[in-house]
């Protein structure tokens, strides 16, 4: 019984690392790359703890796109701002004006622009995606 569980493990985790491996994954600046998801916004605490509004932080506006899939980013070892990899990211903050942004709160859109990595309090998610382009999605 003990070698079925573990055999099983095995397939599992075997068929696991197939399907992630044949995913692409995206690249960071200054490649440009698209991602398709439900567009939302949120009141977040900002400065100077980042952790409450009711206790003192300034109240942020933040936009970030829902994703569709799961994406995969690929690490820039030349790169001390964007050498992180990363796998399974479902939420990208979105660089983006608030005017372009709030029109599309609550809609399935196709976002185009360039990724980065988080730098400071102020990024919300490990990757941030500076917004070129936005139309609904198909």
């Amino acid at each position: 019984m003990r070698t079925r569980s573990l055999a099983l493990s095995i397939v599992c985790l075997l068929l696991f690392c197939a399907s992630s491996a044949g995913a692409r994954c995206l690249g960071y600046e200054p490649k440009s790359v698209t991602l398709t998801g439900e567009i939302e916004m949120r009141k977040l605490p900002g400065p100077p703890n980042y952790r409450s509004v009711a206790r003192g932080d300034r109240p942020e506006t933040v936009y970030f796109v829902k994703l569709d899939e799961a994406v995969c980013i690929s690490g820039d070892p030349t790169s001390r701002r964007n050498s992180k990899s990363h796998v399974g990211i479902e939420e990208v903050q979105l660089i983006i004006s608030a005017v372009k942004a709030s029109a599309a709160v609550g809609k399935k859109m196709r976002v185009t622009g360039t990724l980065s990595g988080a730098q400071s309090g102020h990024h919300r998610t490990p990757v941030l995606l500076t917004v070129k382009g936005m139309r609904a999605a198909d």
